[in-house]
């Protein structure tokens, strides 16, 4: 069985006006676009997916990680709100 696994990628909402949002959204598609190529079971994603836990945050965490081909399982970390992370 092949898992992998993505971390820390602190995803701010796509109109935010701080640098490093571009450029995080840029880093997730490029590992979303690698794991398809390893061909993995299943992508554990354990936590800290988005920066502050807003929903918006995790609107554009779910569009960024709807390519993914396998089944991915995601663990909230700190920064991560629970019940917006589950209603997203």
């Amino acid at each position: 069985m092949l898992i992998a696994q993505i971390s820390d990628t602190h995803i701010l909402p796509p109109e935010s006006d701080q640098p490093a949002a571009s450029l995080r959204a840029e880093c997730l598609r490029r590992c979303v676009a690698d794991i398809n190529l390893q061909q993995p079971d299943a992508v554990i994603f354990t936590g800290d997916t988005v920066q502050h836990g807003q929903p918006d945050e995790y609107a554009y965490l779910r569009e960024l990680l709807a390519p993914l081909d396998a089944p991915l399982y995601p663990v909230p970390g700190n920064r991560d709100d629970k019940v917006a992370m589950r209603a997203a």
